[in-house]
């Protein structure tokens, strides 16, 4: 009889603690996302043709949109575990556009607690991309590179400006948005320390190939708080991509009373491979750039004016820097419900220096538009 009991007991035993490990609720997804549609006005004033612009000098009218849909969702497990997963969908992408367009932007599942941090794993960014200080935009979706694609902006070809907005050190979009597994710690006083890894740092490889060629990491500290009253954000970060490309930068924000100053600096080394500096006789692309910016806010209303400056440092090929200036200015008003308007001129202008010749060429537009957030 006691045999019997002590079975009994301990069937009723691990029943509850089954019933108990699956008592969380399963993950249901919401739906979400946004679309902006915007028109822009851009003139072309070079002094000297470039391949880019020489065939929009003048006055040109664009279009651009810009859509995404998110199915998001999570649970809390009884072991205090949270499992959350993020879906965004390039809704903007038309079918059969390009050969490596992407459909889903990213495909990532993140398990956390408050005494490990956050472990994730998917299709995502790089951790610099969420830690990294910046300079406060006219427009949060519309950033350096953003522009450069709307209107071929000026930019100094193959300088590391350009490393604004190139996928492989486009520090507004840290990286590409390939499988990774990224890591932030507990939040210490305001301070997060991060890392995130990809063994393969293409746009396209959702799926995930690995090849240690194109291996590339972040990892930093970030401080986000209040300090005498101000609000104070500041990072130190380090990007490495494929050992081809690396990135330092430094940011800090101070904010009150509505007004928000901040800014950033980066440094750029980057080494091509020896196929492609036997062609172009120019073996790298280092290089520095900083922005700075303020902005202010009340009530449904946001301005803010930005200004970045970024030049690649002489090698033996050339003899002097290329160098590229951006600066914007531009305004928000929040009509409620998710929707908002939105304006922005900005100027661009790039110099290209070399034993020959040295090129200017500029550029300057007007962008409008309405955002939806849904």
């Amino acid at each position: 009889m006691k045999k019997i009991l002590l079975a009994t007991t301990a069937v009723v035993a691990l029943t509850t603690v089954s019933a108990e490990a699956f008592a969380a609720e399963k993950i249901k997804l919401s739906l979400g996302g946004f679309m902006r549609q915007y028109v822009a006005l851009t003139n072309h004033d070079e002094v000297a043709a470039t391949a880019d612009t020489s065939t929009l000098r003048g006055v040109n009218l664009g279009l651009q949109s810009n859509s995404e849909v998110y199915f998001r969702g999570s649970t809390k497990l009884d072991n205090g575990l949270s499992v959350a997963v993020d879906i965004q969908l390039e809704s903007s992408t038309r079918v059969g556009q390009g050969a490596t367009a992407r459909k889903f932007d990213v495909v990532s599942m993140e398990v956390s607690s408050d005494a490990i941090g956050a472990v994730t794993l998917g299709s995502t960014t790089h951790a610099a991309d969420d830690f990294l200080t910046r300079a406060p935009l006219p427009v949060g979706s519309y950033d350096w590179g953003d522009t450069d694609g709307l209107a071929l902006t000026a930019s100094a070809a193959g300088t590391s400006s350009a490393a604004y907005g190139s996928a492989a050190g486009d520090i507004t979009d840290t990286g590409s948005k390939g499988l990774k597994l990224k890591y932030v710690s507990p939040n210490f006083s305001g301070v997060n320390v991060y890392a995130s890894y990809t063994a393969n740092d293409q746009d396209g490889q959702i799926t995930g190939a690995s090849s240690n060629a194109a291996d590339a990491y972040t990892y930093g500290i970030a401080f986000g708080g209040e300090v005498g009253g101000a609000s104070v954000a500041a990072d130190v970060t380090h990007m490495n991509f494929g050992g081809n490309t690396e990135n330092n930068h430094v940011g800090l924000s101070v904010g009150m009373a509505g007004f928000t100053v901040a800014g950033g600096y980066t440094d750029f080394n980057e080494q091509r491979s020896t196929a492609l500096v036997l062609a172009s006789t120019d073996g790298s692309q280092d290089g520095s750039a900083w922005e700075l910016g303020v902005g202010y806010e009340t009530g449904p209303y946001s301005i803010a004016a930005a200004y970045m400056t970024a030049k690649r440092n002489n090698t033996a090929a050339l003899t002097a820097d290329n160098k590229d200036k951006k600066w914007q200015i531009g305004a928000t008003y929040d009509l409620g419900a998710g929707v908002a308007l939105s304006g922005v001129y900005w100027n661009s202008k790039a110099t290209t220096e070399s034993a020959i010749t040295t090129d200017d060429f500029e550029v300057s537009g007007f962008i409008a538009g309405i955002e939806v957030g849904f």
